[in-house]
């Protein structure tokens, strides 16, 4: 399969949080650069925090390898003229090579299915548990 079959031509934008910088945020972004390049209609915006520092969805614990600041990212589908076609997927905390890999594949795919997502990635899972913690 050539690579221009790997990859979308469903429009998209997505965005990805630069606010916290870390190691992770350096390893994801070229790969989500690649796969964007590789969608003809995608579109890769940077960012500040998207959710705001109460609500941010990148904060973990540190641990070995991990700063406790993961990458958090939004795909929202469009048209061509960068109008919104459905609502957006939040992706993440995207934590380390494996995370971005899949998340790049999922992106190159086109359907955007949460339920495609591996359970760790799917934010809104991660999300609805901050909540309740509230």
């Amino acid at each position: 399969m050539d690579a221009r079959r790997r990859h979308t031509d469903n429009p998209f934008t997505v965005a990805v949080c630069m606010a916290c910088g870390t190691d992770v945020t350096a390893m994801v972004m070229p790969k989500l650069r690649q796969v964007v390049r590789n969608c003809p209609h995608g579109v890769l915006v940077v960012t500040n925090c998207l959710l705001g520092t109460f609500a941010c969805g990148g904060k973990t614990s540190a641990g070995p390898g991990n700063s406790g600041r993961d990458v958090m990212l939004v795909l929202q589908p469009c048209t061509r003229d960068r109008a919104p076609v459905s609502s957006m997927q939040w992706i993440g905390p995207v934590r380390d090579e494996v995370d971005a890999d899949a998340v790049c594949q999922w992106i190159a795919s086109g359907g955007w299915d949460p339920g495609d997502l591996p359970t760790n990635l799917r934010a809104e899972l991660h999300m609805t548990r901050l909540s309740r913690s509230n």
